[in-house]
């Protein structure tokens, strides 16, 4: 299975801010996003303070969690009848 995750998409499914979360003068909302995502998953505070500081080490979190749906097949909405040969965009419910 080639799953692909757009960081932006799981966190626009979640109603969470999906843009504007890089860079420095950012990181509010980057805190926001953590926040919520520790009430959903749980995360260590060091891998919290790694998101914090870095949208790229956030995003891989994301990544993660779709790719993690798509194997387990828990992602809550049907794939399309021609996914395996168009592929589908992965996102947690």
């Amino acid at each position: 299975m080639l799953v692909e995750v757009f960081p932006a998409a799981q966190l626009n499914q979640w109603g969470l801010p999906f843009c504007g979360y890089a860079g420095h003068a950012a990181r509010p909302v980057r805190e926001g996003i953590v926040a919520a995502l520790e009430s959903r998953i749980g995360i260590s505070q060091d891998m919290q303070a790694e998101m914090l500081d870095s949208p790229d080490a956030l995003d891989a979190v994301l990544a993660s969690l779709g790719a993690m749906a798509a194997a387990e097949g828990s992602l809550g909405v049907p794939l399309p009848p021609d996914w395996e040969r168009e592929g589908a965009i992965a996102v947690h419910t």
